[in-house]
């Protein structure tokens, strides 16, 4: 890419298809790394509002819900978000279940994290931190379902259980509702490697032109 300028398991498998956002800061860092964040930066604030309000209501109406409502936001601003990532210099013909992957990880991590605020306290940096200190095993699951919505990989998840670490992990410092809360954090986790294999596969595709397998 050219040089950007800004800056319970099968349930994480169903999310990898796709309180008021103000009420928290949003904690991501500061300085831009990757398309992603180059992305994010260019969604309105309002824009951002506007969906955590939507996340809300699908986090409370059922996991069908869950999903259909969050794909039904993002398609409906899809004109606003194709020229955000155009902004960041991404290729011109990125494939489009890439794009959609890119842009639909970023915002279900915003929304999962302002309902884990709300519910539980929990910062966005805590659950930053939480997936970097991860076994790697429970990472590559994560990553090997995302990349399944996206053309395949060549990551495998032989034992999901190990999904279940970073539940474990967040548990011992507050306490979750085995439903909506575990639910959130899941959501969290799973968009967290949706958007590292969507970056790294339009990483390729900007070098290529071809999505590579990772």
């Amino acid at each position: 890419m050219k040089n950007l300028k800004w800056a319970a398991v099968p349930l994480a498998f169903a999310l990898s298809a796709i309180v008021p956002a103000m009420a928290f800061a949003d904690t991501a860092p500061a300085a831009p790394q990757g398309l992603g964040d180059c992305f994010w930066s260019h969604v309105p604030e309002a824009d951002k509002a506007d969906f955590a309000a939507t996340y809300h209501t699908a986090a409370v109406g059922g996991m069908s819900q869950h999903i259909a409502d969050i794909s039904h936001w993002i398609g409906q601003k899809r004109s606003e978000w194709e020229p955000a990532i155009a902004q960041c210099d991404a290729h011109p013909k990125i494939p489009e279940r890439l794009s959609y992957a890119l842009v639909s990880a970023q915002f279900q991590q915003y929304g999962a994290f302002h309902e884990l605020a709300d519910n539980a306290q929990i910062t966005r940096d805590e659950l930053d931190q939480s997936w970097a200190k991860a076994p790697e095993a429970s990472r590559q699951c994560e990553r090997a379902q995302a990349g399944m919505t996206m053309g395949g990989t060549s990551l495998t998840c032989p034992d999901t259980a190990v999904l279940s670490w970073f539940i474990k992990d967040i548990s011992t410092r507050h306490t979750l509702d085995q439903d909506r809360d575990t639910l959130m954090v899941f959501s969290y986790m799973s968009a967290k490697a949706r958007g590292e294999v969507a970056e790294a596969k339009i990483a390729d595709f900007d070098k290529t032109g071809k999505s590579n397998l990772h």
